[in-house]
């Protein structure tokens, strides 16, 4: 059985990977939001979590170039643009995790999260997908 694909996305990514909250899977990381959509272009990922913590890494801007339109012109992405996204933010206000979710956000959890919260958003995701 193959296992599923993560992408983890963010400054803390690595550091989730080394503490194995993604064993079970097959997990990458992106430092950047440019570096995630370059490997979503080339790998099939079954689920981006992605960890926001502005100015760094902008979210919503993430989320509307992976849900975006592409020209013609431009190869097929491996993963396909409505990939299960939980994003990991401080941002509490309940405006901008609507804002998130209309984008194509699955969830929005806040920073402080528990690891096995996250973890559990993670897996609902990939069942999900």
């Amino acid at each position: 059985m193959n296992r599923r694909r993560v992408l983890l996305v963010g400054d803390i990514a690595r550091d989730l990977r080394r503490r194995g909250l993604f064993s079970r899977f097959e997990a990458e990381t992106a430092q950047d939001a440019d570096e995630a959509l370059e490997k979503l272009a080339r790998i099939r990922f079954d689920l981006v979590l992605f960890v926001s913590r502005p100015p760094e890494l902008n979210g919503l801007e993430f989320l509307r170039a992976l849900r975006g339109s592409r020209p013609a012109f431009l190869p097929l992405r491996a993963t396909p643009p409505d990939v299960p996204v939980v994003m990991i933010s401080p941002d509490r206000y309940p405006a901008a995790i609507e804002h998130a979710k209309r984008l194509g956000a699955m969830a929005c959890v806040p920073e402080i999260t528990e690891a096995l919260e996250i973890s559990t958003s993670v897996l609902s995701g990939l069942r999900a997908s």
